[in-house]
């Protein structure tokens, strides 16, 4: 969560009164990036999944090759496909993979074999055909934990285990290779032929070479530390990623250089394994991706984007951006309490960053003296939820920061308490004074609460209509000392109260599963529910709530480059978000109800408030559901924002009244007294 309030005071003092107009467009030419030799940076190329598949599932390399398995679509079965590094083309191959697969590797004539539930092995030729099949019964005897790596080897497998290195001949006899504790053991073939285990043990990282026959041993402690371990190409290198950079170690002689940084490349995940000279390959959350090694002296355009503390979902972004092969690379810039004033001088001299994070940085402020593109004529194009459009559009009908995906904050109660369909702050409070029980969650603090009330009202208080300190705050206040001070945030809604009537409703988030959350909502109200926004003037305020807000810099010599960087957040949405366009909302949620499928009943496990636990079953997802969804993101009508510098001036003062140093009274009208300063100098 952002904390504006000394930014927001440094931007008065430099800027002065600051403009309601949009200065003019900085006229120096675009930054550029050179990228030198030995850098280390690569581009992704996504490789598109077969025609009847569903995603990408595990990667079998070897030597200048790579299978890969896919997912079908009736997520039933795998198909195996080889990998054309240079082309980024697959050719799908007639080998059966079972879908317990848990290891496997590729043999020297292009053969294949798979660990199948840890209790066989398959081998199969390159035509498909089955070899043999090895049970490790024995195996599991000597040592029952799960098979980590295998390689072929003279006259079997040598398989690494938890605790062991096993033989396992071809007809699944077993014996102890080496006793090894480790964490992780990966089985590589050497240059020569041989074989490398390299393990991660409480002793440090070993590599462990074997000739073919395991005949002898012979181990080198290693300094480098690693999380993944490839073989490489033609050398005695392993490829191994260390951080954020992936290394070539001579595990001879322990020295390494770097193969590609990661972090610069926009990458993260799993080890790449290195298909050609400058070829890397992997599956990272079912995608298949070859990353290319960009040559010395290609030239990169910079965006520079601003950012008073980047969540984890825009650092994922921004990393997936600059591998994606654009042309363009993100280049972050963080604005710390001690950097505000260079982030002021910046936008007044014309160096303004490209792009801000409005999640962290004030889009009114910045917004009010001229510092955000209007993006109106650009977001009319993408065909936008009609929910989505309205709550980025400011009053004054500008759009100034741009939402690429969304989860939709709204409320739930029972019919019976808000037979109208909307509800004031003043209705919320008389439910409360009238039944004696909690509006929301119990598991809500006070200040989070505060916080949700100021989100959704504050700006009743910054334009004068309402005042801290009235009846009405005081009442808030009040309601707010009977939540807990703190608490330990659980994974969602405590549905077991609702179930038990001991609170009346809840504070909901509409995410991924938004279709079987409504589903949900109408078992534990069996009388009805209404489904509103949190209580406001307007009568309750549905809110979307996004983890990315994108401000462009009206000051940017580099606008279109800007928007492209919008357009691939749009098109590459955070994990159970939801998307923005009416199409694709609508689409979602027709394939939930394809995947939602099941005749019977689901279960919901109820906690409640003794401890003791009982199960409610109620029906899934159907068209209705569908609408209902729709209906209640269009009726949307701002972006979730807390003006965290009036919050904070709130839950100062109302400390002293939870406290019993102060009467509710007196603490309201200090309040009062802040926030009209604070609102003069900063909203005039």
């Amino acid at each position: 969560m952002k904390r504006v309030f000394a930014l927001i005071l440094a931007l008065l003092v430099l800027a002065g009164c600051g403009t309601d107009t949009e200065p003019e467009p900085a006229s120096a030419a675009p930054e550029v990036r050179v990228i030198e030799a030995g850098s280390g940076i690569f581009s992704r190329e996504s490789v598109p999944v077969p025609e009847g598949w569903r995603s990408a599932s595990r990667l079998f390399p070897g030597r200048g090759r790579a299978y890969v398995s896919f997912l079908d679509m009736a997520a039933a079965g795998y198909g195996l496909f080889e990998l054309d590094a240079a082309s980024g083309e697959l050719r799908e191959l007639p080998i059966p993979i079972d879908g317990d697969v848990t290891e496997g590797c590729i043999l020297s004539d292009g053969g294949v074999a798979f660990v199948c539930g840890s209790r066989l092995i398959r081998e199969y030729a390159a035509d498909g055909a089955l070899r043999r099949e090895i049970g490790l019964a024995e195996l599991f005897e000597n040592d029952p934990t799960a098979v980590q790596s295998l390689i072929p080897c003279e006259g079997g497998y040598l398989v690494a285990m938890i605790n062991t290195l096993q033989f396992v001949d071809c007809e699944g006899r077993a014996r102890v290779v080496a006793d090894i504790l480790a964490d992780r053991t990966t089985l590589l073939e050497s240059a020569g032929g041989g074989i490398l285990a390299c393990s991660d043990t409480p002793d440090g990282y070993v590599i462990t070479e074997y000739p073919r026959d395991l005949s002898e041993s012979r181990a080198y402690p290693q300094e480098t530390a690693w999380d993944d371990a490839a073989p490489g190409l033609g050398t005695d290198e392993l490829y191994v990623r260390s951080g954020t950079d992936i290394l070539a170690l001579d595990h001879r002689s322990g020295e390494t250089r770097l193969v590609m940084d990661m972090a610069a490349s926009g990458a993260s995940g799993s080890i790449m394994y290195r298909l050609g000279d400058a070829v890397f390959a992997a599956v990272i959350f079912g995608e298949l991706s070859l990353w290319r090694e960009l040559p010395a002296g290609t030239e990169l355009s910079v965006l520079r984007l601003a950012s008073g503390g980047m969540s984890r979902e825009l650092s994922e972004l921004v990393s997936s951006f600059n591998s994606s092969n654009s042309g363009c690379v993100i280049e972050v810039e963080q604005y710390g309490a001690g950097e505000l004033e260079r982030l002021v001088s910046e936008m007044g001299s014309g160096r303004a960053p490209d792009l801000y994070d409005l999640s962290s940085l004030p889009k009114e402020q910045f917004a009010r003296r001229g510092y955000l593109a209007e993006l109106g004529a650009f977001t009319e194009t993408l065909g936008l939820a009609e929910g989505v459009r309205r709550a980025i559009t400011s009053p004054d009908g500008g759009v100034y920061e741009f939402v690429p995906c969304f989860e939709l904050m709204y409320c739930v109660i029972s019919e019976e308490y808000v037979p109208g369909g909307t509800w004031t702050p003043g209705d919320m409070l008389r439910l409360y004074e009238e039944t004696g029980t909690p509006v929301f969650d119990a598991n809500m603090s006070r200040d989070m609460f505060l916080e949700y009330y100021l989100a959704f009202n504050g700006g009743s208080y910054i334009d004068g209509q309402e005042r801290f300190d009235s009846e009405q705050f005081a009442r808030l206040l009040e309601y707010a000392s009977a939540l807990p001070e703190d608490f330990e945030p659980d994974m969602g809604v405590d549905y077991g109260r609702i179930y038990t009537g001991a609170q009346l409703g809840a504070v909901e988030s509409g995410g991924e599963w938004f279709l079987d959350t409504l589903c949900m909502e109408r078992a534990l109200y069996p009388g009805g529910c209404v489904r509103l926004g949190f209580p406001s003037a307007e009568g309750g305020t549905v809110a979307i709530n996004a983890g990315i807000r994108l401000g462009v810099s009206s000051l940017t010599g580099q606008r279109e480059a800007a928007e492209a960087f919008l357009l691939y957040a749009m098109e590459h949405p955070a994990s159970r978000c939801l998307p923005v366009t009416e199409t694709e909302l609508r689409e979602g949620f027709e394939n939930w109800l394809l995947v939602r499928n099941d005749p019977e009943k689901q279960k919901l496990i109820l906690i409640l408030p003794d401890g003791s636990v009982t199960e409610q079953r109620y029906d899934l997802p159907a068209e209705a559901d569908v609408e209902a969804a729709l209906a209640l993101i269009n009726s949307a009508s701002v972006v979730y924002d807390c003006d965290d510098a009036l919050l904070d001036i709130v839950t100062d003062e109302a400390g002293a009244f939870f406290a019993g140093d102060k009467s509710v009274g007196d603490v309201c009208a200090i309040i009062q007294d802040r926030a009209e300063i604070y609102i003069a100098e900063q909203f005039g």
